[in-house]
């Protein structure tokens, strides 16, 4: 699959796969050869910060995705879309698992001796927008983050 031309014009990846770890290794390592390719145009702390929060949502969604009442009758499918505009970089994630029962109200950064629940605290506090939906066919998380201008003052 690869890098693509996205919707907006600018660059973009649009990745499909079963929602198993070894999708998740492959869509880093597809998010690497991308931002080697945008390295002049996206600063080195965004792509960290944007990449943290994809990587919590995929893992969140192998790890989750096929459990309690409702589990997908079969194996969960994901689909990744990314672009990267002039201003901000842009996730839409799918997913075809049950719907994920969030409390956003809850979602907070655990003990420092937690062993987990960092994930989706992980991911907002990266981003500009972090959205969550779902329905019968699934669950659509969409992230957003701006971009930052080395020459902010110009």
């Amino acid at each position: 699959m690869g890098a693509e031309q996205a919707d907006r014009g600018g660059p973009g990846l649009d990745l499909r796969g079963r929602a198993e770890l070894a999708f998740v290794e492959r869509a880093l390592d597809e998010l690497d050869a991308f931002w080697e390719a945008l390295a002049h145009a996206v600063e080195p702390l965004d792509r960290t910060l944007f990449t943290l929060a994809i990587s919590e949502v995929l893992t969140n969604i192998v790890q989750h995705g096929a459990v309690g009442a409702g589990a997908a009758p079969g194996p969960v499918e994901i689909r990744m879309t990314i672009s990267a505009g002039r201003d901000e970089l842009r996730a839409v994630i799918a997913d075809t698992a049950p719907p994920a029962g969030i409390d956003w109200e809850a979602v907070a950064m655990p003990e420092t001796d937690a062993e987990s629940g960092r994930g989706l605290a992980l991911a907002r506090s990266s981003l500009d927008e972090f959205a969550h939906t779902s329905g019968d066919d699934g669950n659509t998380w969409t992230l957003r983050r701006r971009i930052s201008t080395a020459d902010a003052g110009e």
